[in-house]
């Protein structure tokens, strides 16, 4: 998986490089993932790219939501300029215990960025979606050895999914949420 397409808009301080690529969200994130690119971009740059200490790096990547639309998600670049570090919307968010015996109620709360599920005793242990959902990203890994439950925010809705109604994410996989309005979350 590699970068498709790679340019800066010029501005004040900072300047916003805009990258396409073909690869996960999973794989942008990992560090040292723009030193696996450096040949491509010099090729699709005829030259080595100038990267500059503050720039901003706006990444569109594969993933869609219902309607074909790409997501977008916007980082910072790391001081050696290997790789992409989050923004404050990208925060990881680590250790996420679903909680025992699941529901919507008492669901652990995600939050806006990066979350990682360490702990699911039991399948169907659950999780919860943050409100403000319109133009909102939250990326959920579920490390654990069981399915847990997501949830949305009380009174929103995922996908095509009636209110309140939640969705499985099994063990060792991973969903990326969009807010497409105040009250509904699209994922693919």
């Amino acid at each position: 998986m590699t970068v498709t397409s790679i340019r800066r808009d010029w501005g004040v301080s900072p300047c916003l490089v805009r990258i396409d690529t073909d690869s996960s969200f999973e794989d942008i994130i990992q560090p040292g993932w723009l030193t696996l690119q450096s040949s491509t971009i010099r090729s699709i740059n005829n030259g080595d790219f100038e990267w500059k200490s503050n720039d901003s790096i706006l990444v569109s990547y594969p993933q869609t939501l219902s309607n074909g639309t790409r997501l977008n998600s916007l980082f910072a670049i790391s001081t050696d300029f290997s790789s992409l570090l989050s923004t404050s919307n990208n925060s990881p968010i680590g250790n996420v215990l679903a909680h025992p015996g699941g529901g919507q109620a008492n669901a652990a709360q995600l939050d806006i960025g990066i979350n990682t599920v360490t702990v699911v005793f039991t399948t169907g242990d659950s999780v919860k979606l943050p409100d403000d959902v319109a133009g909102q990203e939250v990326f959920v890994y579920n490390a654990a050895s069981n399915a847990c439950n997501i949830y949305p925010f009380s009174g929103d809705s995922i996908n095509s999914l009636l209110a309140d109604a939640p969705i499985s994410l099994a063990a060792n996989s991973s969903f990326l949420f969009k807010g497409i309005n105040a009250t509904r979350w699209a994922t693919k």
